[in-house]
């Protein structure tokens, strides 16, 4: 199978309207396994569906569930100046190794 005989969706669980399609970047047909990525979300829980071109939708056996939710443990600093310029520690769960995928 290929990947792009397939899709891939994640649809928010409070908001059904927002829906996240995912990129299929790999099929393992030995496995039987897709993956894919997508771009980011709001936070929370996402029902993820799979669809064959051909077979149409994928059942895993078990309801997919994706959660992109974060959770902020601790912040370093409890004060901060008017003028800016504090650098701030924010620790948590969830979030990427990358500074610049955490946007505060």
């Amino acid at each position: 199978m290929k990947r792009e005989d397939f899709t891939v969706n994640a649809t928010n669980q409070t908001n059904p309207t927002y829906i996240r399609y995912m990129r299929v970047v790999d099929v393992f047909d030995n496995n039987k396994t897709v993956v894919a990525i997508f771009g980011g979300a709001w936070s929370g829980k996402y029902d993820v569906s799979i669809r064959h071109v051909k077979y149409g939708l994928v059942s895993s056996g078990t309801e997919l569930v994706l959660d992109v939710s974060s959770q902020v443990n601790s912040i370093s600093r409890n004060t901060l100046s008017v003028y800016g310029g504090t650098l701030l520690t924010i620790k948590g769960t969830n979030y990427g190794k990358v500074p610049t995928d955490n946007p505060v």
